[in-house]
């Protein structure tokens, strides 16, 4: 028995039924792969730059999936499609199953392979910006104390700003309201 992944061969099957339902099923997926040919443009693949059609390289058992190929090929034969998919996977190894999901897979990854990137990139933004966010709430956190003294510094000259001066009262706050020196407590006061 011999699977290509282009198609099924007929002959590798003893029983003329078997031999009947690969006749149809590669004409089925021959008439699906010109349909799809006719909707598309040839493209570049591989690493080699050939250009053909991507439903070329699509196996036979992935495009034998498809619903309504499956009813054309079954009323073809006389069957009930339930009775065609059975009679199929007599005819498949065991692990068709995983290397169909495997190719489906791949194909999905490359087609949204673009996509998957800008959410990536989106991702590390998020990421970044929540480092600065974390990073800002640091150092709002680290310079509390100093905007609570300071608040406190300007409430104290606030209270008795009729009495005396900026100068004077940094000097006399200076270690003594806000444990913070005269040239700062004067900055506060004349930014305030």
């Amino acid at each position: 028995m011999h699977f290509s992944p282009s198609r099924l061969d007929p002959e590798s099957f003893v029983d003329a039924e078997t031999q009947q339902i690969a006749m149809v099923l590669n004409d089925e997926v021959e008439k699906f792969r010109e349909a799809e040919r006719r909707q598309s443009r040839p493209e570049p693949l591989g690493v080699f730059g050939h250009v053909g059609y991507a439903v070329d390289l699509r196996p036979w058992y992935e495009i034998a999936c498809d619903v309504e190929l499956v009813l054309r090929a079954a009323e073809r034969l006389g069957m009930t499609a339930q009775q065609l998919a059975i009679k199929v996977s007599a005819l498949l190894t065991p692990n068709w199953h995983g290397f169909f999901w495997m190719a489906a897979w791949l194909r999905e990854l490359h087609e949204h392979q673009d996509k998957i990137k800008r959410i990536a990139d989106e991702v590390v933004l998020l990421v970044e910006g929540q480092k600065k966010i974390w990073s800002m709430k640091a150092v709002d956190k680290r310079h509390a104390e100093n905007r609570d003294m300071r608040a406190q510094a300007i409430a104290w000259y606030a209270e008795r700003r009729h009495r005396m001066s900026k100068n004077a009262a940094a000097e006399e706050m200076s270690h003594k309201v806000v444990p913070v020196g005269f040239r700062t407590i004067r900055a506060w006061l004349i930014n305030a």
